[in-house]
């Protein structure tokens, strides 16, 4: 027991320290688990050394010292970070003396410490993992703990430190030995199977109570600044910003971080798009509109300084498609939409979403934590970008009548010429790329024609090649000219970059836009799965009054991240899945509480009543309503669904108790008439000698009392009449009958005639010589 508590112990220990460093994605907490194994080795096991509590002392200011120093001089250590190292110090310090209860009871409080720092790091999957892990180690120590406790009489403190010395408190108290119910003897095992079934069933049972509490508490946060203030380090993804240098994207290119989930219900009622409709919805590879890069200089891309802003709320009603999306951190408030736009709503209402109107790109008041996920909801009737903002505009340019359209007073259609003609604008370092669009577009006039002619020069004739590997050929050249002219490889940031400013100089307005492209659709959930992997550049090209999307990147790109995706079959698909579970429960806020677990529930109780009067009623329509809830998978994950699959269980259940309430009143039944039959057995199988031995033996004055054994009562009568029965050498013949009673009564040996005949002549000649004997006597 001594080694697997400390083992259990190092384990734990262990365990934490991976946890906060890969929560803090650092090496440096990781070092507790080497100064783990070497006091679990050298100071419990082996006793080599141990440090002094005056050491231990100075080891301590010393850490607190360090850790100071290392938050004024590291200014990229958070005080969060700063606080898991110092927690990680002390650990290290209590291990390395020798433990008493009071030891260990540090180490228990620091671990927790530290995981709850970790928590406030990391949105991460594996710490839920990590979590579960040392929830599992701390009980399972604990237990052990405990268990010492209960099988030694010394104080809590004392107790430990002999187990750690292994030496027993004493004789009468040591392991193995009865004291508070816990062992019956040394050979018991205290560790048994029963005791780890048990420190599970406690286990599941914690997760499952901390699980409701954490999901119906209501999320009553700090301040938000007071997390900023203490650095926390749940930092903002990059490569999303309205300044974009080229070559930013391809830092992430490799990241397969999650960056958002994206579900699609209708709109009317609520329920999910089935997996088909939603599959053929997002198709396979959809784009993800992001940030709207227009003006280009010295190698890098910009969004327009000036821009005004509308709400964009007022579609709601036209969209029979609800698509919602949950973001994490990303580091501008700009947000993502998908096809055609008809209005975008924050999920907490106090955070108002806004659009530009000029370059329509969605994002988020400025009073919105950048460092928080974020859910909202865009409407869209599945038609393709701009279908619905270009007709607007078109009421604008081309006014019919005295009815404004939306975003009245926002919009103005000078302000919207200068805008085109800023997109047509080219830079005097790429103006040698004219000479090169004018190759490439020939004698061409239509400009639908001329952008389709440039897109598909960059993707299949003018021998580019996609990667992600860049290298620089002419540092003298714009890095857009060099791309162009001399590498003509590249990652898709080049390739929007390049056609953008090629249509410009055909005086085609033109303008990037940074997102993301694909994704991975999970089957079970109907969620689709967007990582940073994901992004990508592409060009919105001005035609006919409508902004249409163009994609001059190779198709090797979407072959490069089917690669760096790595998750094919279906246990890929089943992590992804665990996931979006994890990502949704971690990012719960209270609004989101409300939306999705409050008001559900309210309305599956209004409902659940509604429908058990109906049920009395005998309404048939419920009948056709249950009959559709089984029939059609899609409403099986409905409140209504559940509500039915709650009445099958209980019914099921209800059910289960009556077969097994009759089965055991049948066994008592069975039982009661085989104790009658027993009975009745005992009675008829009363051996008749061994009843005219009991005779004899009291007409001696010999009786058996009642909690003697027929063997025991012989031997207390051979005690007694030995003298008598050595003398009539009647010594073995009445140990032999007593024998013979067992083997009869208890063995079920049966006896023949004969051996019935000699018995009786035993007994005759028992009895005539003891009441001879007892006559001489008298």
């Amino acid at each position: 027991m001594l080694v697997i508590f400390q083992f259990s112990v190092t384990l734990l220990v262990c365990v934490t320290s991976l946890v906060l460093a890969g929560a803090e994605e650092s090496i440096w907490p990781a070092m507790t688990v080497l100064v783990a194994v070497i006091s679990l080795w050298f100071v419990d096991r082996l006793k080599l050394f141990a440090l002094s509590p005056l050491a231990a002392t100075a080891l301590s200011l010393l850490a607190f010292a360090v850790a100071i120093a290392e938050f004024n001089f590291f200014r990229q250590q958070s005080v969060l970070g700063v606080g898991g190292h110092l927690l990680g110090y002390l650990i290290q310090i209590f291990l390395l003396q020798k433990k008493t209860g009071r030891h260990y009871l540090w180490v228990f409080a620091l671990c927790q410490m530290q995981i709850a720092v970790a928590s406030m790091l990391t949105y991460s999957i594996w710490f839920g993992v990590g979590l579960a892990v040392y929830g599992l180690l701390t009980i399972w120590s604990m237990s052990i703990f405990l268990l010492y406790r209960s099988t030694r009489s010394l104080p809590l403190p004392e107790l430990v430190d002999r187990v750690a010395g292994d030496q027993p408190a004493n004789a009468s108290t040591s392991i193995g030995q009865v004291w508070n119910g816990v062992a019956h003897g040394p050979s018991t095992r205290l560790i048994s199977a029963q005791f780890i079934g048990n420190t599970l069933f406690v286990f599941v049972q914690t997760l499952l109570i901390g699980a409701l509490f954490f999901l119906l508490i209501p999320r009553v946060w700090a301040n938000s600044s007071l997390l900023a203030g203490l650095g926390q380090s749940r930092q903002a993804l990059t490569g999303f910003s309205d300044e974009v240098r080229l070559g930013d994207l391809g830092e992430i290119l490799e990241d397969d971080k999650d960056l958002m989930k994206v579900q699609a219900f209708h709109a009317n009622t609520n329920l999910p798009l089935s997996r088909e409709d939603a599959e053929l919805l997002f198709g396979d590879d959809p784009l993800f509109r992001g940030a709207v890069l227009e003006v280009y200089e010295g190698g890098r891309w910009r969004g327009r300084r000036q821009e005004a802003y509308a709400g964009i709320s007022f579609g709601a009603r036209e969209g029979s498609i609800r698509l919602q999306f949950d973001v994490q951190p990303i580091s501008v408030e700009s947000i993502f939409t998908f096809d055609n736009v008809l209005a975008v709503q924050s999920e907490n209402q106090r955070q108002r979403v806004m659009m530009g109107v000029y370059s329509n790109v969605v994002r988020r008041n400025q009073n919105v934590d950048l460092s928080q996920p974020f859910t909202y909801y865009q409407y869209t009737d599945g038609a393709p970008p701009d279908t619905w903002f270009s007709q607007w505009r078109k009421r604008y340019l081309e006014p019919e009548g005295n009815t404004p359209p939306p975003l009245h007073g926002q919009f103005s259609p000078e302000e919207y010429e200068r805008y085109l003609r800023l997109l047509t604008r080219v830079p005097e370092q790429c103006e040698q790329l004219t000479a090169v669009a004018d190759r490439v577009v020939g004698t061409e006039k239509d400009l639908e024609k001329i952008s389709k002619r440039i897109e598909e020069w960059f993707t299949n004739y003018g021998g580019f090649k996609y990667t992600s590997k860049l290298t620089v050929m002419d540092s003298n050249l714009d890095p857009i000219v060099d791309f162009v002219v001399n590498r003509r490889k590249g990652h898709c940031e080049y390739f929007a970059s390049a056609m953008a400013i090629m249509l410009r100089t055909q005086g085609i307005p033109s303008r990037v836009i940074t997102g993301m492209k694909g994704g991975i659709w999970s089957p079970r959930t109907s969620v689709l799965t967007v990582k940073q992997l994901h992004a990508h550049a592409w060009v919105e090209v001005y035609l006919d009054g409508k902004w249409v999307t163009f994609d001059p990147t190779p198709a090797d790109r979407d072959v490069d991240v089917q690669k760096m995706q790595g998750l094919s079959g279906g246990w890929g698909i089943l992590w992804l899945d665990a996931e979006t579970a994890w990502a949704r429960l971690a990012n719960l806020s209270q609004e989101t509480q409300q939306t999705r677990i409050y008001q559900p529930l309210y309305q599956v109780a209004l409902e659940t009543v509604e429908t058990t009067k109906s049920l009395f009623e005998g309404d048939s329509a419920l009948i056709h309503r249950i009959r559709d809830i089984v029939m059609y998978p899609d409403r099986w994950f409905s409140w209504e669904g559940g509500v039915l699959a709650a009445v099958v269980m209980l019914f099921l259940s209800g059910l289960f108790w009556l077969v097994r309430w009759a089965y055991r009143l049948y066994a008592r039944w069975e039982n009661m008439n085989s104790r009658e039959s027993d009975a009745n057995q005992r009675a008829q199988r009363i051996v008749p000698f061994y009843e005219r031995f009991l005779a004899i033996l009291r007409k001696q004055g010999l009786e058996q009392g009642p909690t003697q054994t027929a063997r025991e009562f012989a031997d207390m009568a051979l005690q007694k009449l030995r003298s008598r029965l050595v003398s009539m050498n009647q010594t073995d013949s009445t140990t032999q009958l007593v024998e013979t009673f067992y083997q009869v009564r208890f063995g079920g040996v049966p006896l023949n005639s004969i051996d019935l005949t000699q018995l009786e002549q035993q007994l005759n000649q028992l009895d005539a010589l003891l009441s001879e004997k007892q006559e001489e006597v008298q």
